[in-house]
């Protein structure tokens, strides 16, 4: 296997599990950059996390 062929299928791979992580959230857009999608999901994963959380540490 070459090096040029390892590396698409590397990113072909990428391209899938980013897919996959995005259906997972719910990503019905396009954005800018890589660094957007990548922002806009810690925020998406931090909302989940959180009220998580809250869920579990409520008290009364």
């Amino acid at each position: 296997m070459t090096p040029l062929k390892t590396l698409r299928q590397l990113l072909a791979l990428h391209q899938q599990l980013d897919a996959a992580v995005d259906a997972c959230y719910g990503v019905r857009k396009e954005f800018e950059s890589e660094a957007s999608r990548v922002g806009w999901l810690f925020g998406k994963w931090g909302e989940v996390t959180c009220q998580e959380f809250y869920k579990q540490n409520k008290h009364g």
